[in-house]
């Protein structure tokens, strides 16, 4: 079977709530507006995610919210030692509430709970994304920064750490000396 890719803005949902053009997109094309889906508060679906990953380590981090679930995520995945760690806090009906943009070209995302943070903003250097957590990994905090640079559906860079603020930041590849920094336990730092 064929795949379609999409290569114009258009709304994502038609007037009755389906998909107007089914296919893929190499960049974010699709314009998805709240008020197009054609269903109740508690089937609808939305969520922020981001995957940064250079084939041997991924760090993924998620906002969402599922109407009748919401879920907070930080996942570190080192493929070279089969290791990942994922911790995913839950909230009981967020129905929205959580007020996510329609894009990640605009808008922020801030969450907080019990021993985390998340939040996605937008700087006027790209997208700036900063997670923390307490007893991520065998009682080991997790916490950093990544920057996203290139402009909407283009972003790109190399994931560097800053050891001494056990942080992560993506830019270019001239910038500082790369080390991972999983609680008190160091690794190389993944390049992207």
């Amino acid at each position: 079977m064929r795949q379609h890719e999409i290569t114009r803005a258009r709304p994502l949902l038609d007037s009755r709530g389906n998909i107007a053009e089914p296919g893929y997109a190499k960049r974010l094309l699709p314009v998805y507006r709240r008020a197009d889906v054609k269903a109740p508060a508690y089937r609808i679906k939305e969520w922020d995610y981001y995957l940064v990953n250079n084939g041997r380590y991924a760090l993924a981090l998620t906002v969402a919210d599922n109407g009748y679930m919401g879920m907070d995520s930080i996942s570190f995945l080192d493929f070279e030692n089969h290791w990942q760690q994922t911790l995913s806090p839950m909230c009981a009906f967020p129905m929205g509430r959580r007020k996510l943009p329609e894009s990640s070209q605009t808008g922020d995302v801030a969450v907080s709970g019990k021993g985390y943070e998340l939040a996605f903003r937008h700087t006027s250097e790209g997208r700036l994304l900063l997670f923390k957590m307490e007893n991520f990994a065998s009682g080991r905090p997790i916490e950093g920064r990544v920057l996203l640079t290139g402009g909407a559906g283009g972003e790109h860079g190399h994931l560097h750490a800053l050891p001494q603020a056990r942080a992560f930041l993506l830019q270019p590849e001239d910038k500082l000396p790369a080390r991972l920094r999983l609680g008190q336990r160091a690794r190389p730092a993944p390049r992207i």
